[in-house]
This record gives structure tokens, sequence and C-alpha cells, in this order.
């Protein structure tokens, strides 16, 4: 296109621009110019927010683990790791079966990765700490992850840097951010579904989690659609955000760490599934230069009536695998 018709154009949209504005102020005058402020001030604000609506329970998740982050007290066991570790650990039994030690739990969902699960680390961490063991545990769906899903979700991106959320269209921000800030804290919507049903509002379901240190059962159901289909594979997105949870539980100084799989419903393992899962566990123990006393033989499979999801345990496996995983920790 020649210059000096693109510049023309721009000129003449720049110009129509200016004349609907001085035809607005015109005609509205001091509102008009006042519910533009406000739009602006709105859009503003919520271009800066870390987090998402608080209808999103994944979200009020997230924001809930990354405030206890900065503020736990000391703990003997940390365990870190995507949303299973948090379904299928009762932090408080643990606790008790390790003779009355404390421990927290600072898992986030799985797409967030492992340069999140860094970031939670590096929150904790970032006061002196007495000797703590981190307990890293993975569950194969987020392994999968590509670099296109990380963009995509943006979650992890939010996470580590507070970066404003994707918006659809202009003004959208503003309404959401008036609706968070203004409205639902009047109506003060519950959440959808059965995390509805059982923890209630968005303040209800970050005080469970802070109340179970950081551990937090999954009320749903699950329901098997097929069967012998599951493959363990470390995406390389995954494996190169490894280098960056390393470095984290270096700097970490803890006293041990201790990594392992999370399990999976009885029903989808078939051949091959404990071969892959083997193999992957020990790319992400070389990765992390992990020794190989480091890890703990947590199942692979448990019966599906033990899970809420393909990735986490009901109340009653949360029940049994705690003590198993006591047995694993104190076998060491």
């Amino acid at each position: 296109m020649d210059s000096s018709t693109s510049n023309s154009n721009g000129e003449r949209g720049a110009s129509g621009l200016l004349n609907a504005l001085q035809l607005t102020i015109r005609h509205f005058g001091a509102p008009a110019l006042i519910a533009a402020a406000i739009l602006c001030v709105g859009e503003i604000a919520y271009r800066r927010a870390p987090i998402h609506p608080r209808s999103d329970p994944d979200e009020v998740a997230v924001s809930a683990q990354i405030y206890r982050a900065q503020r736990l007290p000391d703990s003997a066991v940390l365990v870190i790791g995507d949303s299973s570790s948090g379904a299928n650990v009762d932090a408080d039994e643990l606790g008790r079966l390790l003779g009355g030690k404390h421990v927290e739990c600072l898992s986030v969902q799985g797409w967030v990765g492992p340069a999140g699960y860094a970031h939670m680390l590096d929150e904790y961490f970032a006061k002196e700490r007495p000797p703590t063991t981190v307990i890293l545990l993975l569950h194969g769906d987020p392994l999968r992850m590509k670099t296109e899903e990380f963009a995509r979700f943006g979650t992890e991106r939010r996470v580590l840097e507070g970066v404003p959320r994707p918006l659809r269209r202009p003004g959208a921000g503003a309404r959401v951010k008036f609706f968070e800030d203004l409205i639902n804290p009047l109506i003060d919507l519950p959440l959808p579904g059965l995390l509805g049903a059982q923890y209630g509002w968005p303040d209800d379901l970050s005080r469970a989690i802070k109340r179970q240190n950081g551990c937090l059962p999954d009320p749903n159901s699950f329901e098997a659609k097929e069967k012998g289909a599951y493959e363990f594979s470390l995406s390389p997105a995954v494996a190169d955000r490894l280098e960056l949870l390393r470095s984290s539980l270096e700097r970490s100084g803890a006293a041990s760490v201790r990594f392992g799989m999370s399990p999976i419903p009885s029903s989808l393992a078939g051949p091959g599934t404990i071969e892959s899962r083997d193999a992957v566990r020990e790319e992400i123990r070389t990765a992390l230069r992990l020794e190989r006393d480091a890890l703990l033989d947590t199942p692979l499979k448990l019966p599906d009536e033990n899970f809420a999801s393909v990735t986490h345990l009901n109340l009653s496996g949360r029940s049994s695998y705690t003590p198993r995983l006591f047995e694993l920790l104190e076998s060491h």
C-alpha cells in the first residue's frame, strides 16, 4: 500500500475518533467523562490483577496457595507438585504418623508446571527456614503439556510474573473487575459444581485450603471411559522447565528431597504403563539431579473407587494413600 494513502487513512481515522469524542462530550458532558474515567480505572485495575475471577475454583486455589507460600509457618515437611499432591495427601494425618511433625502442602494446578512449583518453593524459602524435607509428587497428565498449552492457559506466566490476564475485547476487564470488587462481595456467588456444594463460596474455599494445610480433598466421582490406554510421557516443554525446579530445590537448602509419581485408576493401566511410568520417573529424577534413594516407590495404580478423577484420589483413597506414603518415607 502507498505510504501516502496509509497516512491519509490514519489521519481520517484519528480525526473521526476525535470528532466522535467531541460529539459525546457536547451531548453528555461531565457524566460521559466520569463514566469514561471509571471505565479506564477498572480496565487498568483488571490488567494489573494477577488472578482470575473469583468464580474460577482453580484460580482461587492457585491464588490461595501463592498467598500461603509467602506466609507459612516453618514446616518439617513440605509437599509440592501438581494438584494431585494436594488432593491425595492428608497433611494432618501424615504429620501425626511422622510423630507430630508439621506438614504443609503448596500444590498448585498442573498447568502451572515445574516453573510454577519452583516459584512456590522460592516463595516459601525466601526467608531462613529450619531443615525441611521436601516431597515432590507429580501425576502423568500435566507432564504431557505442550508449549502452546502453557501459553493458552496462561496460569504459569501469571504465577511467575503476576502479569495481566488475557482480554478478549476492550472494556471486558473493567466489567469483570467491577463485578469482582463491587457486586460479588454483596451477593457473593458460590463456586460452580460440586466444589460449590462442598465448600461454598470462594473465600470458603480459600479458608478450607488454609485449614487443611494446603491439602484439599476432591469431592468429585471418577467414571472410567477407557481402559488400559494410559502411557506416561514427558513433553519437551515440561522437560525444559525442570531445570528451574532443579535450581529452586538446590537453592532451598532442603534437608532432603523425595520424589514420587501419583497413582492412576486401575482401569487405565495396561501393557506398557508401568514401563512408561518408570522411564519418565527416571528422566525427571536425572533432570533434577536427585539420588536414586530419593525416589519414592509409590503405587502405579489404585482401585477406581478410590478416585475422584483421573488425577485425584477421593477421601477414601486419600485415607489409604497417606499411610502408604508415610511407610515409604520411613523405609529410607
